[in-house]
This record gives structure tokens, C-alpha cells and sequence, in this order.
């Protein structure tokens, strides 16, 4: 029987984290199939989100983390996931509703690709105005079929599977990124060391993004925080030459359709104002860029630009993977 960790951020938000629980519990094949550590890091003020799940305790393996100051997701997923006691990992977003196929799918889905690292699907909103329309992946999302593996360049939180081994061997969520952008960070550096990414539409999750509260969402400057993860991905992966980042030029074109004409000031803007924040934390930058894998060197969001490299990074994945698929995998 596979065994999975579930590791779930969360602040403020017990209603929701309840319902996570109740969603996974109605999971078919859970206890015949597979069986789930359910493991939740709860930054809020008080503890009334133990309150609502505590009765979960009597179906799941329930660890429940609570913090002492409000964490951001990527350093609480970190938390969670050094203490999960299972190889395979799968991350929810405390206001991700998944579907009673979801985590079966999601197993079967690495057990029957074994070259894949780390897995995601489709979401859609199930709230606010884009209701019923696709959250992920995006039209800006690259994805390339081989052998029906349907491979994406990048994953960004929601509701994901990963093996715990090469999480933990890359470093993890890097803290440097401290409001956005770890999800790029991350995905580029699984791909640096030979652990590719794949998306599987058919596993469909729903996205409320009207739940209350949230780790991001009291932000005052959103807009100088993603520039600044562009500016410190760039740094970290020697993003110099146009021609090895034709995509990371073609992503400006997503920035672009959001503000118009005003882009550029707001670029030339976020510089200005993170020039204090590079002064302070200089130090910690140059640890995360010796850090990076050098396996493979793929770049930010184009990491299928180089078809060669992508070849031999697939062409090495099965032996790459093959300690972590087989814990999992093989009883």
C-alpha cells in the first residue's frame, strides 16, 4: 500500500482547513489503496483551526504544527515536510478543494510515470468572478508531451505530489524569496538537478480564492515584490544572454497584458525601491546562488528552450529517480 504525507499550510482559516480534511477523507481508495499522514503548519494567533479538525484525528495519522508568528508558505511547507515520515509528498493549499479522484490520480500517475519528480493538475476557480473558469496551468504555462508525459516547466503552489528525497536534497523553498516567486525558484532548480515536472489535466482541483484571510494577501507593494523575485531569479541562474532566454522575454508579455503602457515604470519603480533590500540581504543572495544545482543548466522559464539539454535531463530522469520511485512504489 502507497503511503503519502499531506502537508497543509494554513492562517486563519479553520473552516477551510477543515474542509481540506473532509475532502481528503472522502478520497476513494483511501485505506484500501493508499493511507495518509496528514500534517498541518498553522501560523495563526490562536488555535481555532485545531479546534475544527481535531475530530480528524480518528481517521488520518494528524500532526498538527502550530507556530509562534504568521509563516509564509513556502518556509511552512519546509517545516511540514522535514518532519513528513513518508517518501511521497502531496501539498494542498488550505483553500484547495480537491475531488474524491484527485490523490488517486495523482499516485497512479507517478507510479505509472516514473521518470516524473514532482506533479501537478488542472485547477479551477471555484469562486469569484473567474468562477468555473482554469486557474492552472495558464496559456503562458509551456508544457511538451515524450512518451505520454505531458512535462511543465514550472509548478506554482495549489496542489502538488513530489518525492520528498530530491525536495530536501535541493534545499527546499528558498527563504530569500520571502512573498513571491518561490515557485519558479523551485521548479527551476528540480529541473538543474535532473527531477523533471509534469502536469496531468485530467486531475482536476478547485481553487476558492474568496476563503478568507491569507499569507499573502495583506501585501502592501505585490508589484515591487514580483519584480524583485525576477530580479533575484535572473541573478541566481546567470540570466544574461537573449538567446539562452528567449521564453523569459516572451514572459514579459503576461506582465505586459496585465498593466499596458505602464509597465516599464513599474519595473524601473520596483528597482528603485529594492535597492535597501539587496543592501540587507546581499549576504543570504550569494549563499542561494552558490547553492544551485548545476547539473543541468536550464534557465528561468526555459528550460525547454534547449531541446538537446532537455533530452539528456529525460534521457537521465528514470536512473535520476529510481531510489525515491522504488521507496515509494515498490513494497
Amino acid at each position: 500500500m502507497v503511503k503519502a504525507s499531506i502537508i497543509i499550510p494554513t492562517y486563519k482559516r479553520p473552516q477551510e482547513t477543515a474542509d481540506c480534511l473532509k475532502f481528503l477523507s472522502n478520497s476513494l481508495g483511501f485505506g484500501q489503496e493508499f493511507l495518509l499522514e496528514v500534517i498541518i503548519v498553522d501560523s495563526s494567533p490562536d488555535k481555532k483551526t485545531f479546534s475544527e479538525i481535531k475530530k480528524y484525528q480518528e481517521i488520518f495519522e494528524l500532526k498538527y504544527l502550530h507556530l509562534r508568528k504568521k509563516t509564509l508558505p513556502g518556509q511552512a511547507r519546509n517545516i511540514g515536510i522535514k518532519i513528513a515520515k513518508n517518501e511521497l509528498i502531496i501539498m494542498l493549499d488550505s483553500d484547495i478543494e480537491i475531488m474524491p479522484v484527485t490523490i488517486g490520480r495523482m499516485i497512479n500517475y507517478l507510479k505509472n510515470h516514473p521518470t516524473v519528480s514532482r506533479l501537478t493538475g488542472k485547477t479551477i476557480f471555484s469562486s469569484g468572478e473567474n468562477k468555473g473558469q482554469i486557474d492552472r496551468p495558464t496559456k503562458w504555462d509551456r508544457q511538451v508531451m515524450i512518451d505520454r508525459t505531458n512535462y511543465i516547466e514550472g509548478i506554482y503552489g495549489r496542489y502538488e505530489a513530489f518525492y520528498k528525497t530530491p525536495f530536501l536534497s535541493i534545499g527546499g523553498y528558498d527563504k530569500i524569496f520571502d512573498v513571491c516567486g518561490e515557485g519558479t525558484d523551485l521548479s527551476i532548480r528540480f529541473w538543474r538537478a535532473g527531477f523533471p515536472l509534469a502536469i496531468d489535466e485530467n486531475i482536476i482541483a478547485y481553487h476558492n480564492t474568496e476563503a478568507p484571510e491569507s499569507l499573502r494577501r495583506t501585501v502592501i507593494n505585490k508589484m515591487t515584490a514580483m519584480y524583485r523575485s525576477l530580479f533575484i531569479v535572473a541573478y541566481k541562474y546567470g540570466v544574461k544572454e537573449l538567446e539562452s532566454s528567449p521564453n523569459f522575454v516572451k514572459s514579459h508579455q503576461e506582465r505586459e497584458a496585465a498593466y499596458g503602457e505602464t509597465i516599464e515604470f513599474h519595473s524601473i519603480v520596483s528597482a528603485a525601491e529594492s535597492i535597501e533590500w539587496f543592501k540587507k540581504n546581499y549576504s543570504d543572495l550569494v549563499k542561494s546562488k552558490k547553492a544551485v544545482p548545476k547539473l543541468f543548466d536550464f534557465k528561468p522559464f526555459d528550460v525547454f528552450s534547449d531541446q538537446k539539454l532537455f533530452a539528456q535531463c529525460i534521457n537521465q530522469a528514470l536512473e535520476i529517480n529510481a531510489k525515491s520511485y522504488k521507496k515509494v512504489f515498490t513494497n
